[in-house]
């Protein structure tokens, strides 16, 4: 549902305290796709893909608000995020020196009143 049918990717960085978002989406022209397609519309999933690198090998912990899973390394490591955001879940992970992929799961949907959550 891209405009004129395009879709791509796009760079975002972290702030100094590893937060992203909420990531906005210029060319997506919610309304206009509302008019023929109504709220459904609004249902998509995606994945947020990044790489980092570790310095030095050891345990991690891992804070992912907002969403309800990620991957690190490949699907057999699935974690669970804190899609609530309460702040509580922590998920700590050992690794090795080097660089490493993360999956986050992004996922919209509409809610009682018909406003969707920012990603």
């Amino acid at each position: 549902f891209g405009v004129d049918g395009r879709v791509g990717w796009s760079t975002v960085n972290t702030s100094q305290n590893g937060r992203v978002g909420p990531i906005s989406y210029p060319y997506w022209k919610e309304s206009f796709l509302q008019q023929p397609y109504g709220w459904s519309v609004l249902l998509w999933q995606g994945y947020a893909i990044g790489d980092f690198q570790i310095t030095n090998a050891g345990r991690y912990s891992f804070q992912i608000l907002s969403s309800k899973e990620f991957y690190v390394d490949g699907p057999e490591n699935r974690f669970h995020g804190d899609w609530t955001e309460y702040g509580i879940l922590y998920n700590i992970m050992s690794l090795d020196v080097g660089t490493h992929r993360i999956w986050v799961k992004l996922t919209s949907d509409i809610r009682q009143y018909g406003n969707t959550p920012d990603v």
